[in-house]
């Protein structure tokens, strides 16, 4: 798993990233440059570079950054950044655990289908003042994964099985990457307030100076919330928003169920971070009935690539990366 560190502008930070994965963006790109052909989806994209300069000035830039850095034409990198329109989907599964004095154990696994060596890195924005490090890919922004910032927020995302998709609004990828750059909750639940987002996807969030923790459900004009006073787990369908049972997939609704009942098992008061991401490590063979999914044994579905869990009793960070067979655990205060 590769770390490095972006500077600058919201630009140059675009571009920086964009050189660092332009051998496989060049390669990338190419299936979103025959797709930008069809005027229909030309339009699309050119209607949501409208509404970025209005809404999203800055994730504009970053995006004109990682098209000229990695030298590739700016509108199919728009398309890349739109997953709604070609509907491509990815998966994650997430469990919180508070103990009696208030802490918080949390635990995060990323699932994809796309995620390789190559195309992912650790990546931290060096603003000066101000930063963020999240869990990126060459095809997304900061934000799609997990990411923290130097305001103490942690944050994770799950994408959400749609009921309707609006491409009339901007995508997920992109106004999650605004989040990421929030400073407390009440702003997270501001920014959430105002968006209008072109699929769903829920949102978790730590503030880790006051151990203030919620999930946020983020549907195309809505927002439902829940704030997470002792335990909690989810995967990929609407929980907090009345939709159907009968609507909600089956791997995500095994991972959902699965994840809150054994977080129900574990003694609050004895467990540790070990405890609670065990909890994200159970497999089958049977890859519906799995929560961890080995990244070799399920080669043309979405598997685990990733792991991001925290400890604020310890103020310790551990990210494992199931791609490289890799892990760090770090004190917050050393990824300054």
């Amino acid at each position: 798993m590769e770390f490095i560190t972006v500077r600058g502008n919201d630009y140059q930070m675009g571009y920086q990233i964009g050189a660092y994965f332009s051998s496989y963006l060049k390669s990338a790109i190419l299936p979103y440059i025959e797709k930008i052909k069809d005027a229909k989806i030309l339009h699309l994209v050119l209607e949501l570079e409208a509404r970025l300069k209005e809404e999203f000035p800055d994730g504009l830039e970053e995006i004109k950054g990682r098209a000229d850095g990695a030298a590739i034409p700016r509108d199919a990198t728009l398309l890349m950044f739109f997953p709604e329109i070609l509907e491509r989907t990815e998966g994650c599964t997430t469990v919180f655990l508070r103990k009696p004095d208030g802490q918080l154990l949390f635990s995060h696994n990323e699932d994809d289908k796309e995620f390789t060596p190559e195309n992912t890195a650790l990546i931290k924005y060096d603003y000066g003042s101000f930063w963020v490090v999240g869990y990126t890919n060459a095809e997304k922004l900061l934000g799609s994964s997990f990411a923290f910032n130097s305001a103490g927020m942690l944050f994770s995302t799950n994408y959400i099985y749609p009921e309707t998709t609006k491409l009339e609004y901007i995508s997920r990828y992109v106004l999650s990457r605004k989040l990421m750059n929030a400073k407390s909750i009440p702003e997270v639940k501001a920014l959430l307030q105002h968006m209008r987002v072109a699929s769903p996807f829920s949102l978790n969030v730590i503030n880790k100076n006051t151990l203030e923790a919620y999930n946020f459900e983020k549907n195309n004009d809505t927002t439902d919330t829940k704030e997470v006073v002792d335990r909690y787990g989810r995967a990929n369908h609407f929980i907090l928003h009345p939709y159907p049972e009968a609507k909600e997939r089956v791997s995500s609704y095994f991972r959902t169920n699965y994840v809150q009942k054994q977080i129900q098992t574990l003694n609050a008061e004895t467990a540790q971070l070990q405890d609670v991401k065990g909890i994200l490590d159970y497999a089958e063979e049977d890859y519906y009935r799995c929560v961890y999914k080995e990244p070799t044994k399920f080669e043309k579905f979405s598997v685990t690539v990733a792991n991001f869990s925290y400890d604020s009793a310890k103020d310790e960070i551990e990210i494992c990366d199931y791609l490289t067979k890799t892990c760090i655990k770090k004190g917050y205060s050393e990824f300054e």
